[in-house]
């Protein structure tokens, strides 16, 4: 049975729907190039209610956390967070995903959609051996992300606490519109912005019309994935699965070996000492028309190297991009072709993100 959000009745009115890890979703309201050109450039709305959304409570909540995540999730500070990732024993990557710390012994656990049910299934059966209880929340709560750089500017001005004080993947209690929430400074396009946990139901609409009101412009789930890729940020079930691991996707960052024990740490232990990757992601950019799409095959001089996982048109630099796969390292600006319907297609090897802050940083990391 397709799931719906809370705001479904509005957005069943306003976008085109479509479906999304067993949700009905909205996947554009004025126009996918629109969305993402108006969260570039000012401020959008994302209903990301799909999302999955757990609960961690209990004296031993951090050391169950430690034990399945491969940050630090014990080192941090009340209302921080941490990307990280969850690995199974052969260090392939089952979930990535935002950790906050909301109290000494309670955590939230953002997730993909499409994990939802096994994440609860896999912290339920570790969460029987540690002083713990979890609680999927997803259903009784809305989440919004309010992404662009006027973001702060239009929250600020019916949000109760001061966000200039928030700092990345730090979060604050705050009263949105009236309503409580917890506010974070995350977000999946590449741009400064806010993601808002309400833990409420009641009065869901009036929050999303009166941020509209604000100045927020809906954007739907296709202008999310085109400024993702724009991020280079990956997407589970395109960039992430069981066999592909935090070394693989240049996510080595996300993965403290100083903690102590995790599951998959002697897997990627094993795997640094034998060199680390088996394959690359790397960033694809086109040369010439024509859009990388997943699946699409990638060669270099005849010999086909990997293939796209996601591409797309950027519309913020008015060209095919793509992130994929290759077995061979390649430095950024190497010349290799995409297999479009049948035709090679030149571009290149190009650094990723394509687009924000850290595409001016040469070796800069990703980060969710």
């Amino acid at each position: 049975m397709v799931k719906r959000t809370p705001l479904y009745s509005v957005h069943s009115k306003a976008a085109h729907m479509g479906e999304f890890a067993g949700f009905e979703l909205p996947i554009w309201y004025e126009g996918i190039v629109n969305e993402a050109l108006n969260t570039r450039k000012d401020a959008s709305i994302f209903d990301v209610s799909h999302m999955g959304r757990l609960i961690i409570e209990g004296p031993e909540s951090a050391s169950l956390l430690d034990w399945l995540a491969t940050a630090n999730i014990s080192g941090l500070g009340l209302r921080q967070g941490k990307y990280c990732l969850l690995c199974n024993e052969r260090g392939g990557v089952l979930e990535d995903a935002i950790v906050f710390r909301v109290g000494e012994e309670r955590f939230i656990l953002v997730g993909n959609a499409s994990r939802r049910d096994f994440d609860l299934e896999w912290l339920i059966a570790h969460g029987s051996k540690f002083d713990v209880s979890v609680k999927d929340f997803s259903d009784s709560s809305l989440m919004l992300a309010l992404q662009g750089p006027k973001a702060e500017e239009r929250l600020q001005r019916v949000c109760s606490e001061d966000l200039s004080k928030i700092r990345r993947f730090r979060g604050e209690w705050a009263r949105i519109l009236g309503k409580e929430a917890f506010v974070t400074r995350t977000g999946y396009t590449g741009e400064d912005g806010f993601e808002a946990i309400f833990f409420s139901l009641e009065g869901a609409e009036s929050i999303w019309n009166g941020l509209l009101g604000e100045g927020f412009r809906p954007a739907g789930l296709g202008a999310r994935d085109v400024l993702r890729v724009e991020a280079g940020l990956p997407l589970y079930g395109k960039e992430l699965n069981e066999s592909v691991t935090p070394i693989d996707a240049g996510l080595f960052f996300a993965v403290s070996m100083e903690k102590g024990g995790f599951i998959g740490k002697e897997a990627l232990a094993e795997a640094l000492r034998e060199g680390g990757r088996r394959k690359f992601l790397v960033g694809i950019r086109m040369e010439e028309g024509g859009v990388p799409r997943e699946g699409y095959p990638l060669f270099l001089n005849g010999e086909r190297i990997g293939e796209i996982t996601s591409g797309t048109f950027s519309p913020t630099l008015s060209t095919g991009v793509g992130l994929g796969y290759i077995s061979k390292q390649l430095e950024p600006g190497s010349a290799v072709s995409v297999g479009v319907r049948g035709a090679l297609r030149a571009c290149r090897i190009a650094r990723i993100p394509f687009y924000g802050p850290k595409a001016l940083s040469p070796g800069a990391s990703r980060q969710h």
